[in-house]
C-alpha cells in the first residue's frame, strides 16, 4: 500500500513539475519589446517586427559621455502591438 501511494506521488511530481517548464513558452503575438536576432524593418526612431507587427519607437533625448567611450543615455520608448 506504501508503494502504491509512494508511486503515485512521484508520478504526480513528475508530471508538476513537466507541466511547469511547458508554461514557459510564448506565442510569438504575445512578444514585447526588441529581440535579438529577430527580423526587423526599421528606420531612424521606430522598429517593426516581422514575425508579429510589433512596433518599437525608441526617440533619443539626452546622451551624456562618460570615461572609456561609454555613454549614459536617456530615451523615451514606446512599445505596441496595434
Amino acid at each position: 500500500m506504501i508503494r502504491i501511494v509512494l508511486g503515485s506521488l512521484c508520478v504526480f511530481g513528475f508530471l508538476t513539475l513537466g507541466l511547469q517548464s511547458l508554461r514557459a513558452q510564448v506565442d510569438a503575438d504575445y512578444e514585447q519589446g526588441l529581440k535579438p536576432y529577430g527580423t526587423y524593418e526599421s528606420g531612424k526612431v521606430d522598429a517593426v517586427s516581422m514575425t508579429n507587427g510589433n512596433l518599437t519607437v525608441q526617440i533619443p533625448l539626452l546622451s551624456y559621455p562618460q570615461r572609456g567611450g561609454l555613454h549614459l543615455d536617456y530615451e523615451l520608448v514606446w512599445n505596441n502591438k496595434t
